[in-house]
């Protein structure tokens, strides 16, 4: 447990844009807590099922930001959500700001972005990797073309500056 505590500490989930203004860190501690016991006695070995029952049972002013950041905590993403009730994020319109960039016909399934639906760019990229740079640069494409080329390079360490919200 004391292992899965340090990684929330260091986590998204930490960040004043990831976190709802009014909640204390200690909250969302807590209620990761509650979740990561209910996650392990369930037996959810998927993002997806981690993801879902996450955004269906946590606590009272946690988003769906929290549910994909928590879920990413236990597992390696394998989708990108949309906000809820099918809005955007900040990363789905980088996803789509790239795809319009490239003429690349953007793919989104009701709530969701698979990584088979993205261009042929991203290939090889990590799918949290490319979840920051479409949000980061989601209104500079030709910056982010530039950060994907960089991480599909062999040479290229990792900004763990790009871990963080968007607006």
């Amino acid at each position: 447990m004391e292992n899965f505590i340090s990684k929330i500490k260091n986590s998204d989930l930490m960040s004043n844009t990831h976190r709802p203004r009014f909640m204390s860190k200690e909250r969302v501690i807590e209620e990761s807590i509650r979740l990561h016991r209910l996650c392990v006695s369930k037996k959810l070995n998927t993002f997806g099922y981690v993801y879902v029952f996450v955004k269906k049972n946590m606590g009272k002013g946690f988003g769906p930001l929290f549910a994909y950041d928590f879920a990413t905590l236990k597992h390696k993403p394998t989708f990108i959500p949309l906000k809820d009730r099918g809005g955007m994020n900040g990363s789905v319109i980088g996803y789509k700001n790239l795809c319009d960039f490239l003429n690349f016909q953007p793919i989104l399934d009701e709530y969701l972005i698979n990584k088979r639906h993205f261009p042929s760019i991203c290939d090889g990229v990590p799918l949290d990797t490319l979840e920051s740079l479409f949000c980061v640069y989601k209104d500079d494409v030709s910056k982010m073309i530039s950060e994907i080329k960089k991480h599909k390079s062999k040479s290229y360490t990792c900004n763990k500056s790009l871990t963080y919200g968007c607006k």
